[in-house]
């Protein structure tokens, strides 16, 4: 194995199991930073020798230590204790063509309501902020529907595709979930059933503002997708999220929310609609 090879296999096993604070942890300022609530924050160092010392050498360990920086803190990432109560074969599924509708639906109803708050004066920056998450949230969950959806219609082509991304947590069918099948009244529907339960715990553990990974995820499906400005703007979005929509670096300021910005991420979440439902799809 290359030291290019060493370096990805770690960056991977990294990303798998821990992220940034800030995409995933409440802050507050009086307990001194971000509450660790999937375990205690660690160093990058402490993380990456205590996982591969025995496996690559220090140099090789350090190059990855550098280009995370050393002195950054990772909270680790939920694992299935989070979701054991969840039934994956509860979420609805439905026909691309109605996640695609619904989606525009809600970034015009968002528009609508710039326009009625910014008539108010006492409460127009909270609610700017309020519509500005949103815009996340709708195209957050827009990602997730569309790739599990359409990878539940396009089944047999998807299923080998998705095996080949390292990021996606493998849920594995187990000997016991088969041999319960062979009790089963309409085999078909049950093995259906057991594919989409699967196919939703992998998806569910996809952090899906990390744009660069759902960009590769979209590539391997067959479409080419643009995330520039939600990525730009994604620490506004923690913010708001995890901090009341006060600025990380200082907390006695808020962000500044104006109608210009929620309608340029507004215009680039359309086109990533555009970019998958109306241009042809790339050759699997």
């Amino acid at each position: 194995m290359s030291k290019e090879e060493q370096i990805e296999k770690m960056r991977t096993w990294f990303f798998e199991n821990y992220d940034d604070p800030a995409n995933l942890l409440p802050y507050e300022s009086k307990e001194g930073g971000y509450i660790p609530i999937f375990g205690d924050l660690q160093y990058t160092s402490d993380i990456l020798f205590e996982q591969f010392s025995d496996e690559f050498d220090t140099d090789t360990i350090q190059i990855l230590i550098n280009e995370l920086g050393e002195l950054n803190q990772w909270s680790p990432l939920p694992d299935e204790i989070w979701y054991g109560d969840e039934n994956y074969s509860d979420i609805v599924f439905y026909d691309t063509d109605v996640i695609v509708s619904n989606t525009l639906q809600a970034f015009e109803n968002i528009e609508k309501q710039i326009a009625i708050v910014e008539a108010m004066d006492e409460y127009s920056d909270d609610f700017l902020r309020m519509l500005f998450a949103r815009v996340y949230a709708v195209i957050e969950s827009f990602l997730f529907d569309y790739a599990l959806n359409y990878s539940l219609e396009n089944i047999e082509e998807t299923l080998l595709i998705l095996d080949t991304i390292k990021y996606i947590k493998k849920d594995s069918i187990t000997l016991q979930e088969i041999y319960k099948l062979k009790e089963a009244e309409n085999l078909h529907d049950d093995v259906d059933s057991l594919i989409k339960e699967k196919l939703s715990y992998n998806f569910l553990q996809i952090v899906w503002h990390r744009f660069d990974d759902v960009r590769k995820l979209y590539k391997k499906l067959g479409f080419d997708i643009k995330t520039e400005e939600l990525k730009n703007h994604l620490n506004i979005r923690n913010d708001i999220v995890h901090r009341d929509g006060r600025r990380r670096k200082d907390m006695s300021e808020y962000h500044d929310i104006n109608r210009e910005l929620i309608e340029k991420i507004i215009k680039e979440s359309r086109k990533i609609i555009e970019d998958i439902n109306y241009t042809n799809k790339i050759d699997f």
